[in-house]
């Protein structure tokens, strides 16, 4: 791949992701920009809850904010500050200096978008288009991933963005989300119950919101995969992008 299709990848692959931030805050006044950074933080809700670099680090960005951060963090949930690796400088380290714990790292991940990907599985989708559903969605959530979701956020924004629940025999038992723009598909929030863990519900979820976006034109598919999840996405085409590293400020 030319360097330039790489640097543009990364870019569109940051970008995908913090516009995802911003859109589900921005309904509930719970984003801000600032000079350095953005936040989005909601209340009674664990994401996103996020504190970004609009650019890269440096001390005195690192300062500001973290003296920010105990201002904002609402109903004692973290504030996560993710680094994106996309300068090539490792000026995270700034952030281990200041005191931040880099808590968890996840790789970013593309692929190319072109034939529909053969879905053979006992699943039934539903697109979250109601209330009771949207509260559906965020009451299995924190079972897959350990941390609660507002189910005001998804009524505000799923007009917006295409929330998916999964079904077996009319249990719920799978999440998934689509962002789409600029020619580029968003796979976020794929998780599955613990009851219902390794019948490749996680990868049935995949191909259908890959298939989504292939019969909405898109091209191009991007996600952030943890160490545990980035194997499946590997044998769905996912290529490594780069490193995002998950810190939070010590106690």
């Amino acid at each position: 791949m030319p360097q330039s299709d790489i640097l543009d990848i990364k870019t569109a692959n940051y970008q995908s992701l913090t516009s995802l931030w911003r859109n589900v805050a921005v309904p509930l006044d719970g984003h801000q920009s600032h000079s350095n950074f953005e936040t989005a933080i909601i209340p009674k809700s664990q994401w996103p809850n996020r504190l970004w670099f609009t650019s890269d680090i440096n001390p005195e960005i690192v300062t500001e904010a973290k003296a920010l951060i105990p201002i904002i963090t609402p109903d004692g949930y973290p504030i996560v500050v993710p680094y994106f690796d996309i300068y090539n400088s490792n000026n995270h380290a700034h952030l281990d200096a200041a005191g931040f714990i880099n808590k968890t790292e996840l790789v970013a991940m593309s692929t190319h978008l072109q034939d529909p990907y053969e879905l053979n599985t006992s699943l039934t989708f539903q697109h979250v288009t109601t209330e009771s559903a949207a509260k559906t969605w965020t009451d299995l959530y924190p079972h897959a991933f350990n941390y609660i979701i507002a189910p005001k956020l998804l009524t505000y924004t799923m007009q917006d963005i295409h929330y998916t629940l999964a079904y077996k025999d009319n249990q719920p038992v799978g999440t998934g989300l689509l962002y789409t723009q600029n020619n580029l598909a968003g796979i976020y929030c794929v998780g599955v119950h613990p009851d219902f863990r390794r019948q490749g519900f996680a990868e049935h979820i995949m191909r259908h919101l890959l298939n989504l976006a292939i019969a909405q034109g898109y091209t191009r598919a991007v996600l952030q995969a943890s160490t545990m999840g980035a194997g499946l996405y590997r044998k769905l085409g996912f290529q490594n992008d780069f490193i995002i590293k998950n810190y939070i400020l010590a106690d």
